[in-house]
């Protein structure tokens, strides 16, 4: 697949038994060594200098899909794409003039041709036969395969690089096999310090056990997400942080280790104690000023309520259903079509609302209400839904 020469072959001539007078040697020496040319696992060419092929071992037949008696007698340029032939006789013509042995992965990886036109990525390497005849050995491996994993590693290697989480695996022994960039900013550790350690060490001790049993868990075959604990930075302070665990096997499918991804909660729990905390001051302004707030969705005819508005119509919660016929079933028979109306042309025409009714509680009371609703639009300024506030004004 891979080399040069001028001279041609006679009839009647066989590398296995070297029949031609004009042989000096015998480059395939004994019948020991014909026996490894046939056992080889890897595809084994001998070029001839004008470039054809003089032989061919079972396995090279096998990786180019065809037979010895095909192989033997083409040239070796036939062996590749069309496109790479003129560039490789060149390159062939070239090592000819000084021939010398380049092993496996010394940079010689071509594409290689079958016979029904399938393509594989091949790495080759070169061996000079001594003597005259200028022949040339040629061990080609398919590397297809380690090719694809290699760029698959190299996506992985990108991605674990880039992502802002905490990526680190270990191996059933619960030792720390692989940690990234994230991980060393999250905790604190650089890699070559927390290899080897037991990973349990990155958790604090009241949470060694339950990382056991998830560890045990997905060492059985099991993906876990949305683990929630913490992880022990260097300086002794708890992170939360919130765990994906999956198992990683072998090629023959076996559980070899667990790959973890821990994704630092801190921020999220602070603004949730801020949402929470801004909730609980609108609750209270709502309930000093008798205002209470409510959503109405289009697509789906449901409304969800504040704390503050079931409380000024007298509902538990529970006791709501969240539709638009209950929200509307409270209204006083009287006022009820035209708040009906009004919300028909919030939703066709976006219009506003801006209305006075009165609703009548499950305890009998009548209270008056104060109504302000706004339409939502989506992009295409079509209403999906309504917003709006409604105020106790029984009193005024």
């Amino acid at each position: 697949m891979f080399y040069n020469g001028s001279e041609s072959r006679g009839a009647g001539y066989h590398p296995c038994t070297n029949t031609r007078a004009d042989r000096g040697s015998d480059w395939r020496g004994s019948g020991w060594l014909e026996a490894l040319l046939q056992s080889a696992p890897d595809g084994v060419i001998v070029v001839a200098p004008d470039g054809r092929v003089v032989e061919a071992n079972p396995s090279a037949a096998e990786l180019f899909g065809s037979t010895r008696a095909e192989l033997v007698g083409q040239p070796v340029e036939h062996l590749l794409p069309e496109a790479a032939r003129e560039g490789h006789q060149r390159h062939r013509e070239s090592y000819g003039e000084k021939p010398e042995s380049r092993p496996m992965g010394a940079g010689l990886e071509l594409v290689g041709i079958r016979k029904d036109g399938t393509r594989f990525f091949a790495d080759v390497s070169l061996t000079p036969i001594e003597g005259e005849a200028g022949d040339v050995i040629a061990v080609v491996r398919d590397v297809t395969a380690r090719l694809r994993e290699e760029t698959r590693l190299g996506y992985l290697e990108a991605i674990l690089s880039s992502t802002n989480d905490a990526v680190y695996s270990q191996d059933r022994d619960g030792l720390i096999t692989e940690w990234n960039r994230a991980a060393q900013a999250m905790v604190g550790y650089r890699a070559a310090e927390v290899v080897g350690w037991r990973s349990t060490r990155l958790f604090p001790e009241g949470r060694w056990e339950e990382h056991e049993v998830v560890l045990r868990r997905v060492l059985g075959g099991d993906v876990l997400t949305d683990v929630e604990t913490e992880l022990l930075r260097r300086d002794g302070v708890a992170v939360p942080a919130l765990l994906a665990v999956g198992p990683i096997r072998d090629s023959r499918g076996r559980v070899i280790g667990a790959s973890v991804i821990a994704r630092d909660m801190t921020e999220q729990q602070l603004i949730l104690a801020t949402l929470a905390e801004s909730e609980g001051r609108l609750r209270d302004r709502e309930a000093m000023a008798g205002v209470g707030g409510w959503v109405l969705d289009v697509a789906t005819g449901t409304v969800q309520w504040s704390e503050e508005l079931h409380r000024i119509h007298g509902v538990d919660p529970v006791n709501f259903d969240g539709t638009i016929a209950s929200h509307v079933g409270l209204v006083h028979e009287d006022d009820r079509p035209a708040l009906e109306a009004a919300l028909a042309r919030a939703v066709a025409a976006a219009e506003a609302i801006d209305t006075k009714y009165r609703v009548l509680r499950p305890d009998n009371q009548v209270r008056v209400l104060y109504c302000r609703a706004r339409p939502i639009l989506d992009g295409r300024d079509e209403v999906v839904g309504i917003r709006g506030i409604c105020q106790d004004i029984t009193e005024r």
